[in-house]
């Protein structure tokens, strides 16, 4: 049943993705299949959580499980258009959900509600396989896989989640279920980078260089520097200062260096 919601979830992507890859008559689904493989749950770590109950935030008034969740999907998923197909046939998911039982409470049912959300996005693995010229265009994948994280952090990485009222005591407050107030905010400024891989070449000097940029990730949020211009050895004093709310100390800072590339996808340097 998850896995037919998520087929239709997929396919609900699709204008988005005729958007990013502009191909003559857009990319559509010709088939979206996950399979039947179940999903895996494990280790599973418990902790008490702080939270919110008849309008005071109250220490340790619930309990946060953290559960490993793996995923192996016997995908077959194909977009097509006039130039021909692009699949995906393994899909591999892995990372930790948080299920917090919160608030509790000294009456039945015991239990205020339940939250669904993940403090991280979790590991999407993709095996791309393309057809044709399509395969072969600028950037295909990249735009095709931005669609897809971008859709798996919406469903529930914090600070999006799932909500569910398993009381309808007063003195549960959905709204603070829904949106629970952040930890704090991380403020992290990027300064510079040293011996950066080369990626376009001067015809003026003959040497390498690349125009690149940091992106930081927390959670859903991204964050980006100003890309440097024709260097190797980036030094960034302006647009360097990204801010982010922090929505549980479990979230961790991915940060990433690209190269700005203004005919396909951004590369990694």
């Amino acid at each position: 049943h998850f896995a037919k919601y998520m087929e239709d979830f997929i396919m609900s992507f699709e204008s988005l993705i005729q958007a990013s890859v502009p191909v003559p008559g857009g990319l559509k689904f010709k088939k979206c299949s996950l399979g039947k493989e179940p999903f895996r749950f494990g280790p599973i770590q418990p902790r008490l959580v702080s939270g919110y109950y008849d309008e005071e935030y109250v220490e340790r008034c619930g309990v946060e499980l953290e559960v490993g969740v793996q995923w192996h999907a016997d995908a077959d998923i194909v977009l097509g258009s006039k130039l021909g197909s692009v699949g995906l046939t393994d899909v591999k998911v892995n990372g930790t959900i948080s299920l917090l039982f919160r608030p509790l409470m000294g009456k039945i049912p015991l239990i205020g509600g339940i939250e669904i959300v993940c403090a991280n996005p979790p590991k999407v693995d993709l095996d791309f396989t393309g057809i044709g010229n399509l395969a072969d265009m600028p950037g295909i994948y990249g735009a095709v896989r931005k669609v897809i994280d971008d859709a798996v952090a919406s469903f529930v990485v914090a600070p999006t989640r799932l909500a569910i009222p398993l009381s309808f005591d007063p003195e549960v407050d959905m709204t603070r279920m829904k949106n629970p107030r952040p930890e704090g905010v991380l403020r992290i400024t990027v300064l510079g980078a040293e011996n950066l891989e080369g990626r376009d070449l001067s015809l003026t000097t003959g040497k390498w260089h690349s125009d690149p940029y940091v992106q930081v990730r927390v959670g859903r949020e991204t964050r980006k520097t100003a890309p440097a211009t024709k260097t190797c050895n980036p030094v960034w004093t302006t647009d360097n200062v990204l801010d982010f709310i922090v929505h549980s100390l479990e979230q961790y800072v991915q940060l990433d260096v690209l190269a700005r590339d203004a005919i396909s996808a951004d590369d990694p340097l």
